[in-house]
């Protein structure tokens, strides 16, 4: 761009206040990546979880995996943010989910 000195990106944090922003040295915000993860098992009823294949138990200890990974190999000194946003199962209190 010809004339052009200096350009600023800015994505503003909600803490500073409006008319405000903050600048410094270094990272200041996370990146974004989605993924999706589908955990299938076999439906059941509530009253004989034997018969079905939960996919629910699987599915939480997996999102509690992913937070030990980052406890357990990241260094601490490291800024890592890892967020699961959204977690879905069933559709019935009584069924075992899908």
């Amino acid at each position: 761009m010809v004339g052009v000195d200096a350009v600023f990106g800015m994505h503003n944090y909600n803490t500073i206040p409006t008319g405000s922003f903050y600048s410094g040295a270094g990272d200041l915000f996370s990146g974004c990546d989605t993924v999706y993860v589908t955990f299938t098992g076999k439906s059941g009823h509530g009253g004989t979880p034997q018969l079905g294949k939960d996919s629910f138990t699987p599915a939480a200890q997996f999102a509690l995996d992913l937070q030990e990974i980052i406890a357990k190999n990241v260094d601490s000194r490291n800024p890592v943010v890892l967020n699961v946003g959204r977690f879905a199962s069933g559709k019935k209190a009584n069924i075992v989910p899908k």
